[in-house]
Protein backbone atom coordinates (compact mmCIF):
# COMPACT_ATOMS: atom_id res chain seq x y z
CA UNK A 1 0.00 0.00 0.00
CA UNK A 2 3.06 2.40 0.98
CA UNK A 3 4.21 1.86 -3.09
CA UNK A 4 0.90 3.63 -4.65
CA UNK A 5 2.28 6.92 -4.64
CA UNK A 6 5.04 9.40 -2.69
CA UNK A 7 2.79 10.64 -0.38
CA UNK A 8 1.35 7.13 0.05
CA UNK A 9 3.21 5.78 3.15
CA UNK A 10 1.71 8.89 5.36
CA UNK A 11 -2.02 8.26 3.91
CA UNK A 12 -1.98 4.57 4.77
CA UNK A 13 -0.33 4.91 8.23
CA UNK A 14 -3.20 7.81 8.84
CA UNK A 15 -5.83 5.79 7.42
CA UNK A 16 -4.84 2.57 9.38
CA UNK A 17 -4.79 4.76 12.41
CA UNK A 18 -8.06 6.19 12.24
CA UNK A 19 -9.83 3.11 11.73
CA UNK A 20 -8.00 1.09 14.63
CA UNK A 21 -9.49 4.37 16.79
CA UNK A 22 -13.10 3.37 15.85
CA UNK A 23 -12.34 0.10 16.18
CA UNK A 24 -11.21 0.36 19.85
CA UNK A 25 -14.31 2.81 20.28
CA UNK A 26 -17.01 -0.47 19.25
CA UNK A 27 -15.34 -2.64 21.18
CA UNK A 28 -16.03 -0.36 24.53
CA UNK A 29 -19.29 0.39 23.62
CA UNK A 30 -22.76 -0.87 24.07
CA UNK A 31 -24.99 -2.91 21.36
CA UNK A 32 -26.90 0.10 20.67
CA UNK A 33 -23.45 2.50 20.32
CA UNK A 34 -22.15 0.36 18.36
CA UNK A 35 -24.63 0.63 15.74
CA UNK A 36 -24.38 4.72 15.34
CA UNK A 37 -20.02 4.44 15.34
CA UNK A 38 -19.77 5.86 11.44
CA UNK A 39 -16.34 5.86 10.05
CA UNK A 40 -14.85 8.29 8.18
CA UNK A 41 -11.85 9.71 6.47
CA UNK A 42 -9.79 12.41 8.92
CA UNK A 43 -9.61 15.85 7.17
CA UNK A 44 -6.29 15.50 6.44
CA UNK A 45 -6.72 12.44 4.16
CA UNK A 46 -10.00 14.28 2.36
CA UNK A 47 -7.69 16.89 0.41
CA UNK A 48 -7.56 16.63 -3.21
CA UNK A 49 -3.55 15.80 -2.85
CA UNK A 50 -4.89 11.81 -1.59
CA UNK A 51 -7.62 11.75 -3.94
CA UNK A 52 -6.30 9.23 -6.69
CA UNK A 53 -4.43 7.98 -3.71
CA UNK A 54 -7.74 7.01 -1.75
CA UNK A 55 -9.15 5.16 -4.94
CA UNK A 56 -6.01 3.07 -6.33
CA UNK A 57 -6.09 2.26 -1.75
CA UNK A 58 -9.53 1.07 -2.29
CA UNK A 59 -9.15 -1.23 -5.38
CA UNK A 60 -6.39 -2.85 -3.90
CA UNK A 61 -8.29 -3.20 -0.18
CA UNK A 62 -11.34 -4.70 -2.65
CA UNK A 63 -9.34 -7.35 -4.39
CA UNK A 64 -7.63 -8.33 -1.02
CA UNK A 65 -11.17 -9.67 0.65
CA UNK A 66 -13.03 -12.62 0.22
CA UNK A 67 -15.65 -12.07 -2.31
CA UNK A 68 -18.74 -12.23 0.67
CA UNK A 69 -16.51 -9.08 2.15
CA UNK A 70 -16.71 -7.36 -0.96
CA UNK A 71 -20.11 -7.56 -1.48
CA UNK A 72 -21.31 -6.52 2.13
CA UNK A 73 -19.01 -3.47 1.54
CA UNK A 74 -20.76 -2.59 -1.44
CA UNK A 75 -24.20 -3.33 0.02
CA UNK A 76 -23.28 -1.06 3.00
CA UNK A 77 -21.93 1.66 0.69
CA UNK A 78 -19.05 1.63 2.17
CA UNK A 79 -16.23 3.29 0.07
CA UNK A 80 -13.50 4.94 2.22
CA UNK A 81 -10.30 2.82 2.90
CA UNK A 82 -11.20 3.54 6.70
CA UNK A 83 -14.68 2.41 6.61
CA UNK A 84 -13.14 -0.58 4.83
CA UNK A 85 -10.64 -1.61 7.19
CA UNK A 86 -13.05 -0.57 10.45
CA UNK A 87 -15.25 -3.41 8.90
CA UNK A 88 -12.59 -5.90 8.47
CA UNK A 89 -12.17 -5.07 12.03
CA UNK A 90 -14.84 -5.83 13.49
CA UNK A 91 -15.62 -8.96 11.13
CA UNK A 92 -12.28 -10.67 12.36
CA UNK A 93 -12.03 -9.33 15.67
CA UNK A 94 -8.74 -8.83 16.47
CA UNK A 95 -7.68 -9.33 20.11
CA UNK A 96 -11.58 -9.98 20.84
CA UNK A 97 -12.61 -13.00 23.30
CA UNK A 98 -12.21 -15.36 20.70
CA UNK A 99 -9.12 -14.83 20.15
CA UNK A 100 -8.30 -14.45 23.95
CA UNK A 101 -9.94 -17.40 24.87
CA UNK A 102 -7.37 -19.26 22.20
CA UNK A 103 -4.47 -17.52 23.63
CA UNK A 104 -4.73 -18.34 27.17
CA UNK A 105 -5.57 -21.81 26.19
CA UNK A 106 -1.88 -22.28 24.33
CA UNK A 107 -0.48 -20.44 27.39
CA UNK A 108 -2.10 -23.41 29.90
CA UNK A 109 -1.12 -26.02 27.76
CA UNK A 110 1.89 -27.63 26.41
CA UNK A 111 1.65 -30.65 23.42
CA UNK A 112 3.08 -33.84 23.82
CA UNK A 113 6.31 -33.44 21.82
CA UNK A 114 8.20 -37.02 20.09
CA UNK A 115 11.84 -35.34 19.31
CA UNK A 116 14.14 -32.00 20.02
CA UNK A 117 12.75 -30.48 17.12
CA UNK A 118 8.91 -30.58 18.16
CA UNK A 119 9.93 -29.35 21.65
CA UNK A 120 11.75 -26.22 20.02
CA UNK A 121 8.45 -25.64 17.45
CA UNK A 122 5.97 -25.53 20.52
CA UNK A 123 8.79 -23.27 22.09
CA UNK A 124 8.54 -21.18 19.68
CA UNK A 125 4.78 -21.69 19.18
CA UNK A 126 4.51 -20.59 23.24
CA UNK A 127 6.26 -17.24 23.43
CA UNK A 128 4.22 -15.90 19.79
CA UNK A 129 1.10 -16.34 21.44
CA UNK A 130 2.67 -15.19 24.95
CA UNK A 131 4.11 -11.95 23.42
CA UNK A 132 0.45 -11.45 21.32
CA UNK A 133 -1.49 -11.65 24.32
CA UNK A 134 0.39 -8.88 25.95
CA UNK A 135 -0.42 -6.87 22.64
CA UNK A 136 -4.19 -7.20 22.65
CA UNK A 137 -4.15 -6.89 26.60
CA UNK A 138 -5.32 -9.77 27.65
CA UNK A 139 -5.42 -10.75 31.15
CA UNK A 140 -2.97 -13.55 31.22
CA UNK A 141 -3.33 -16.61 34.10
CA UNK A 142 -1.67 -17.16 37.09
CA UNK A 143 2.49 -16.95 36.74
CA UNK A 144 2.30 -20.70 38.68
CA UNK A 145 -0.18 -22.05 35.84
CA UNK A 146 2.51 -20.83 33.06
CA UNK A 147 5.26 -22.16 34.71
CA UNK A 148 4.04 -25.29 35.11
CA UNK A 149 3.54 -25.12 31.59
CA UNK A 150 6.85 -24.47 31.03
CA UNK A 151 8.14 -27.52 33.12
CA UNK A 152 6.88 -29.92 30.69
CA UNK A 153 10.03 -29.15 27.96
CA UNK A 154 12.17 -28.59 30.91
CA UNK A 155 11.64 -32.16 31.93
CA UNK A 156 12.05 -33.12 28.16
CA UNK A 157 15.28 -31.58 27.89
CA UNK A 158 16.43 -32.59 30.90
CA UNK A 159 15.78 -36.29 30.00
CA UNK A 160 18.35 -35.61 26.70
CA UNK A 161 21.08 -33.69 28.37
CA UNK A 162 22.86 -33.63 31.68
CA UNK A 163 24.73 -29.91 31.02
CA UNK A 164 21.27 -28.52 29.66
CA UNK A 165 19.33 -29.59 32.74
CA UNK A 166 22.06 -28.41 34.79
CA UNK A 167 21.64 -25.18 33.30
CA UNK A 168 18.22 -25.01 33.25
CA UNK A 169 17.85 -25.89 36.70
CA UNK A 170 20.58 -22.57 37.30
CA UNK A 171 18.31 -20.44 35.63
CA UNK A 172 15.35 -21.34 37.37
CA UNK A 173 16.94 -20.76 40.53
CA UNK A 174 18.34 -16.92 39.44
CA UNK A 175 15.35 -16.21 37.95
CA UNK A 176 13.48 -16.84 41.24
CA UNK A 177 10.51 -18.24 39.32
CA UNK A 178 9.25 -20.83 42.73
CA UNK A 179 9.26 -17.39 44.82
CA UNK A 180 7.40 -14.98 42.41
CA UNK A 181 7.06 -15.88 38.99
CA UNK A 182 6.60 -12.89 36.91
CA UNK A 183 5.93 -12.01 33.11
CA UNK A 184 9.34 -10.69 32.27
CA UNK A 185 11.07 -14.00 34.45
CA UNK A 186 8.83 -16.45 32.75
CA UNK A 187 9.45 -14.83 28.91
CA UNK A 188 13.61 -14.98 30.42
CA UNK A 189 13.02 -18.43 30.86
CA UNK A 190 11.30 -19.34 28.00
CA UNK A 191 13.74 -18.03 25.90
CA UNK A 192 16.69 -19.90 28.04
CA UNK A 193 14.32 -23.45 27.02
CA UNK A 194 14.12 -22.05 23.56
CA UNK A 195 18.20 -21.46 23.39
CA UNK A 196 19.12 -25.14 24.72
CA UNK A 197 15.99 -26.87 22.50
CA UNK A 198 17.80 -25.48 19.44
CA UNK A 199 21.24 -26.35 20.82
CA UNK A 200 20.60 -29.45 20.78
CA UNK A 201 18.18 -30.05 18.30
CA UNK A 202 21.32 -28.21 16.02
CA UNK A 203 23.49 -30.78 17.89
CA UNK A 204 21.22 -33.89 16.30
CA UNK A 205 20.62 -33.08 13.15
CA UNK A 206 24.79 -32.40 12.53
CA UNK A 207 25.31 -35.63 14.02
CA UNK A 208 22.61 -37.52 11.90
CA UNK A 209 24.21 -36.19 8.71
CA UNK A 210 28.01 -37.32 9.61
CA UNK A 211 26.83 -40.41 10.64
CA UNK A 212 24.79 -41.10 6.65
CA UNK A 213 27.75 -39.53 5.38
CA UNK A 214 30.27 -42.03 6.85
CA UNK A 215 27.64 -44.97 6.37
CA UNK A 216 27.82 -44.47 2.72
CA UNK A 217 28.77 -47.74 0.95
CA UNK A 218 28.65 -48.65 -2.63
CA UNK A 219 25.99 -50.77 -3.78
CA UNK A 220 26.37 -53.76 -5.68
CA UNK A 221 25.65 -53.70 -9.86
CA UNK A 222 22.87 -56.22 -10.55
CA UNK A 223 23.89 -57.89 -13.90
CA UNK A 224 21.50 -58.66 -16.30
CA UNK A 225 18.99 -61.80 -15.84
CA UNK A 226 19.57 -62.52 -20.16
CA UNK A 227 23.86 -62.69 -19.54
CA UNK A 228 24.74 -65.90 -18.84
CA UNK A 229 27.29 -66.02 -15.73
CA UNK A 230 30.61 -65.96 -16.36
CA UNK A 231 32.64 -69.51 -14.84
CA UNK A 232 35.99 -68.90 -12.53
CA UNK A 233 37.43 -72.58 -13.15
CA UNK A 234 39.53 -73.55 -15.81
CA UNK A 235 37.48 -76.12 -16.69
CA UNK A 236 34.85 -74.68 -17.07
CA UNK A 237 36.15 -71.84 -19.04
CA UNK A 238 37.33 -74.72 -21.31
CA UNK A 239 33.56 -76.23 -21.18
CA UNK A 240 32.12 -72.98 -22.12
CA UNK A 241 34.84 -71.42 -24.79
CA UNK A 242 34.22 -72.18 -28.30
CA UNK A 243 38.39 -72.61 -28.92
CA UNK A 244 38.74 -75.56 -26.74
CA UNK A 245 36.93 -77.50 -29.55
CA UNK A 246 38.96 -76.37 -32.81
CA UNK A 247 42.26 -77.98 -33.08
CA UNK A 248 45.42 -76.12 -32.97
CA UNK A 249 47.34 -75.43 -36.05
CA UNK A 250 50.53 -74.79 -34.55
CA UNK A 251 50.48 -78.29 -32.40
CA UNK A 252 52.04 -80.42 -35.08
CA UNK A 253 53.46 -77.79 -37.03
CA UNK A 254 57.33 -77.37 -37.12
CA UNK A 255 57.41 -74.93 -34.51
CA UNK A 256 55.23 -76.34 -32.12
CA UNK A 257 52.94 -74.69 -29.94
CA UNK A 258 54.98 -72.15 -27.40
CA UNK A 259 51.68 -71.91 -25.38
CA UNK A 260 52.02 -75.64 -24.10
CA UNK A 261 48.96 -76.10 -21.86
CA UNK A 262 48.02 -72.61 -21.13
CA UNK A 263 46.63 -73.06 -25.14
CA UNK A 264 43.22 -72.08 -25.54
CA UNK A 265 43.08 -74.14 -28.45
CA UNK A 266 42.73 -78.15 -28.80
CA UNK A 267 46.02 -79.83 -29.07
CA UNK A 268 44.54 -83.01 -30.27
CA UNK A 269 46.08 -86.49 -32.39
CA UNK A 270 43.45 -87.11 -34.59
CA UNK A 271 44.81 -87.08 -38.20
CA UNK A 272 48.31 -87.88 -37.86
CA UNK A 273 48.80 -91.20 -38.47
CA UNK A 274 52.23 -91.68 -36.95
CA UNK A 275 52.83 -89.76 -33.78
CA UNK A 276 56.54 -91.28 -33.61
CA UNK A 277 57.46 -89.86 -36.99
CA UNK A 278 55.91 -86.53 -36.29
CA UNK A 279 57.67 -86.33 -33.22
CA UNK A 280 61.29 -87.62 -35.19
CA UNK A 281 60.99 -84.66 -37.70
CA UNK A 282 59.99 -81.83 -34.90
CA UNK A 283 63.55 -82.82 -33.63
CA UNK A 284 65.47 -82.93 -36.56
CA UNK A 285 64.38 -79.59 -37.97
CA UNK A 286 65.27 -77.20 -34.97
CA UNK A 287 64.03 -79.36 -31.83
CA UNK A 288 66.71 -79.56 -28.86
CA UNK A 289 64.49 -80.75 -26.60
CA UNK A 290 60.75 -82.21 -26.79
CA UNK A 291 59.31 -82.00 -23.41
CA UNK A 292 55.88 -84.34 -22.70
CA UNK A 293 52.58 -82.75 -21.65
CA UNK A 294 50.40 -85.00 -20.39
CA UNK A 295 48.66 -87.58 -22.67
CA UNK A 296 49.53 -86.35 -26.10
CA UNK A 297 50.88 -82.93 -25.79
CA UNK A 298 54.49 -81.65 -26.25
CA UNK A 299 56.07 -78.22 -25.72
CA UNK A 300 59.54 -77.66 -27.16
CA UNK A 301 62.39 -75.70 -25.73
CA UNK A 302 65.37 -74.66 -27.20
Amino acid sequence: MKDISASAAWWWESALREAKGFYEDWRRSSPLQKIQIQPRLPEDLQSSQFQRTEQRGIQMLLKAIPAAEQQALVTDRILSSTGIIFKLLIRFQPGGPGQKQMLLTHLTTFPKCKDIQEVAAALRSWRRHFGRALEVEATLPDGVLLLKTLDLPQQKLATMDNQAAFRLSQSHMELQLDQKPSQQSLWAFSQCLLAEAETLALFQSSSTTTMDQTALKLKQMQADPKTPPRTTTTEGANKTSPMAEKPCRYFISESGCKAGKSCKWLHSWEGVTDKIITLLDLWRKGSSQIRLQGEGCFEKTQ
